[in-house]
């Protein structure tokens, strides 16, 4: 249960920096079978069912195959118009790419 130790750390600086959105993304999905692949999203589900993921899209993808990097892209895309730009410095958007400053 270490990951899950881990999981709740993130979790909570997430919480810090007032983030209030995301999605989550399993890759390498290229190493797994659809049976294993729809108990590590069940598992994922549960663990992002207490915090601000828990609408949040899951992405199965893999960058040896290419499979979900469109619905990725599409998703990163719609989420980046979600973010209001910062006027205090540190990230801004623009457009569908997330900047440093």
């Amino acid at each position: 249960m270490k990951g899950h130790a881990t999981d709740e750390r993130a979790s909570g600086y997430l919480q810090a920096l007032r983030v209030k959105t995301g999605l989550v993304v399993l890759t390498k999905i290229d190493l797994l079978d659809r049976e294993l692949l729809e108990l590590v999203e069940e598992e994922v589900t549960g663990i992002v069912e207490d915090t601000f993921l828990k609408d949040a899209p899951i992405l199965p993808v893999s960058s040896v195959t290419g499979e979900g990097i469109p619905q990725l892209l599409s998703a990163l895309d719609l989420l980046s118009q979600e973010i209001r730009e910062r006027s205090s410095g540190g990230y801004s958007v623009c457009r569908s790419t997330v900047c440093l400053r």
